[in-house]
């Protein structure tokens, strides 16, 4: 089927593009199965990121308390 709307120029650089990304994806996929680092939890890693989360808030600030409406 061909696009009546499609230049030539459009369909070779869709074709690049998906050509791009397939390259990009399979170096990303051998990378992560080359990885030598330790494996990390999800739960390991929540836990972390929730402690530096609390650890940011500020602490002991006073809250006005709101005036009701009249």
């Amino acid at each position: 089927m061909k696009l009546d709307n499609a230049s030539d120029s459009s369909v070779s650089d869709l074709t690049l593009a998906r050509a791009n990304y397939e390259n990009w994806f399979q170096n990303k996929v051998i990378a992560s199965t080359r990885d030598t680092r330790p494996l990390v939890s999800h739960e390991q890693v929540i836990s972390e990121v929730e402690a530096i989360i609390y650890q940011a808030e500020p602490k002991n600030v006073l809250v006005k308390p709101a005036t009701p409406p009249l």
